[in-house]
C-alpha cells in the first residue's frame, strides 16, 4: 500500500536553539508552542491510529448455508479505492526516502473505510552522521513536492525542534478529492543511521 500544508522549506536555515514546535504560515513564524504540546500531538496521533487499527470488532453471524462470495476487488486502481483520496492512494514513503538519497528498510500499514483513511510508515536508514541532516531536508522537500503536485491544495503545518540529531517533527495539511488530511514526519539520528516515521490521516468532512 502506498502512503504525503506547508512545512519548513528545504533550504531554510536550521535553528539549533529551537525547543518547541513552530507553526508557520507563508514563511512567517508565530509564537512558539510548548514542546510538550507538539509531543502530545504526535503521541495522540499514534494512539489514535493504533486504536483505529486494534479496536475490537463485533463478530458477524454464522452462515447456516453456503453462499456465493463476491470476487475480490483489487486495490491497485485508484477508482477502486473510494474511501481515500488520490493523494493518499499514491503517497509512497519508500519512494520519497529513496528520492532523498536514503536506503531505508521500512514497513507500512494502514486502512480506509467509510470516508476516512490512515497510513503508518517506519524505517531505519543507514547513513553517516555528516550526511543525515541534509538527507532529512531532502525528504521534507520531497514530501512538500508530492503534496504540491498531487493534492488540490495545501495549508499551514508545524515545524519542530531543529537540533540534529535530536528528533525533528514536520507536518503538512492538504485537501484532495474532498478529503482533508495531514502528513506527519518524525526523524532523528542514531549513530550511523536515521530513524524515520511518517503518518498520514485523512477524512471526508461531515
Amino acid at each position: 500500500m502506498t502512503f504525503s500544508g506547508h512545512g519548513r522549506d528545504a533550504d531554510a536555515a536550521p535553528s539549533p536553539s529551537a525547543a518547541a514546535l513552530r507553526p508557520t504560515v507563508r514563511g512567517r513564524s508565530i509564537p512558539l508552542l510548548p514542546r510538550t504540546l507538539g509531543v502530545a500531538l504526535v503521541v495522540g496521533l499514534v494512539a489514535f491510529l493504533a486504536g483505529a487499527q486494534l479496536a475490537p470488532r463485533a463478530a458477524g453471524p454464522v452462515a447456516t448455508a453456503p453462499t456465493s462470495s463476491p470476487a475480490p476487488t483489487s486495490l491497485a486502481t485508484p477508482t477502486e479505492m473510494p474511501d481515500r483520496s488520490r493523494f493518499a492512494t499514491f503517497f509512497d514513503p519508500g519512494a520519497l526516502t529513496r528520492s532523498a538519497g536514503m536506503a531505508c528498510g521500512g514497513t507500512s500499514n494502514g486502512a480506509s473505510q467509510a470516508g476516512s483513511a490512515y497510513m503508518v510508515y517506519s524505517a531505519t536508514c543507514p547513513m553517516e552522521f555528516p550526511l543525515q541532516q541534509v538527507a532529512v531536508r531532502g525528504l521534507e522537500a520531497a514530501i512538500s513536492k508530492s503534496i504540491r503536485d498531487t493534492a488540490d491544495s495545501r495549508a499551514r503545518g508545524l515545524s519542530g525542534p531543529d537540533n540534529w540529531p535530536d528528533a525533528t517533527v514536520m507536518s503538512w495539511n492538504y485537501v484532495s478529492d474532498g478529503f482533508e488530511g495531514s502528513v506527519y514526519l518524525m526523524a532523528s539520528g542514531s549513530g550511523s543511521s536515521i530513524n524515520v516515521a511518517m503518518f498520514l490521516t485523512e477524512r471526508l468532512p461531515a
